[in-house]
């Protein structure tokens, strides 16, 4: 009897555990890092794509907009959203990002997830009071209204 009760608790504490590692694998991956947006005038008009991210969600609220991309490389990489300043001749003015990688450090690359939000302050044009944004390799423009 004495067996099955310790059986039973080493199954109990297992699965605890698990459930544990679980939770902090979620929490590690639900970070979402802020930064903003950067410019860079030397940028080609349209550089070619890195073809192991995918967007899997682009959506603005207010002067942020949130990206979710899907990539294969190392967990410690970084993405950095550029603007270089080439303004589409529209109105409201249209302006196209380049979501570029900075590569990070690791032996397997693998299938990871992130989530970033953009800070769009720097993206107002004196012009209007909104901006059509496109992130390349993503499908449609976004307005971005704000007071001018």
């Amino acid at each position: 009897m004495k067996g099955v009760v310790i059986i039973v608790a080493v199954l109990i504490s297992a699965a605890n555990l698990k459930t544990c590692n679980k939770q902090q694998s979620k929490e590690k991956s639900a970070k979402v890092t802020e930064k903003q947006i950067l410019f860079d005038e030397s940028m080609d008009i349209a550089p070619q794509a890195d073809t192991s991210i995918k967007f899997t969600e682009v959506k603005i609220k207010g002067d942020k907009m949130e990206v979710k991309i899907k990539y294969l490389g190392c967990e410690n990489d970084d993405f950095d959203l550029i603007f270089n300043k080439m303004w589409l001749k529209s109105f409201p003015p249209k302006a196209n990002l380049f979501l570029v990688r900075k590569n990070g450090q690791c032996k397997n690359k693998a299938i990871h997830t992130k989530s970033y939000i953009y800070n769009l302050t720097n993206m107002r044009n004196n012009s209007s009071g909104e901006v059509y944004i496109k992130v390349m390799n993503y499908t449609e423009y976004f307005k971005y209204s704000y007071k001018k």
